[in-house]
């Protein structure tokens, strides 16, 4: 509850494994069926009790040899997803205010009849379902906070480039995508507002 990541297991995975983390709506529950991805268990997946169809959960599955998923973890996550509605999962690259620009190039707007789930901020990896509304407008419902990236300290000052024209930044901290870059003064500002910090990453 407090944020804390309580591993249940750890084992080792072959080299050739693939393994993919996502969040989607349970559509059938015997076979097991998110998001119109059939899966598979076995005697090591680990999956909540209380799920059904209709539940919003996060899976964590291994993808074998001949196309099979085999859910290796399958967590309920709050709230449930109602016909008509669907779940997408995002990265926060900016807050400001009540506004929220996320990784797939869309802006929202948080208003009070949105249910939040977690503590928002750069980095974190959220789900959020919408639903068609009578008048067929599309209606925020929810927003969870899937994973948050341990908080930032202070960042460290610039690091002085020759001719004072570029400075180092560390691309979308906390992200899987983070990384230190270089780049002209004039586009720092851009990069700032998106959740860039100063100073190569740590």
């Amino acid at each position: 509850e407090d944020g804390t990541w309580v591993a249940y297991e750890i084992s080792r995975v072959s080299d050739d494994a693939l393994v993919i983390v996502f969040v989607g709506i349970a559509e059938s529950v015997d076979p097991w069926v998110v998001n119109g991805l059939p899966l598979t268990a076995n005697e090591n997946s680990l999956i909540d009790d209380d799920i059904v169809v209709g539940s919003l959960v996060r899976v964590t599955a291994e993808i074998r040899p001949g196309g099979v998923w085999l859910i290796r973890e399958m967590r309920l996550l709050s709230g449930g997803v109602d016909p008509g509605c669907v779940a997408i999962t995002a990265v926060i690259l900016n807050l400001s205010g009540n506004q929220i620009v996320l990784s797939n190039g869309q802006t929202l707007l948080l208003d009070e009849d949105i249910i939040v789930d977690g503590e928002l901020r750069v980095g974190s990896v959220v789900a959020i379902v919408a639903c068609v509304a009578e008048d067929g407008t599309i209606v925020i419902v929810s927003i969870t906070v899937i994973y948050n990236p341990a908080q930032p300290g202070p960042s460290p000052a610039p690091i002085p480039n020759p001719g004072g024209e570029r400075v180092t930044i560390c691309h979308k901290p906390g992200t899987p995508a983070e990384k230190t870059m270089t780049l002209p003064q004039s586009a720092l500002s851009g990069h700032l507002g998106h959740g860039d910090t100063m100073g190569p990453c740590r």
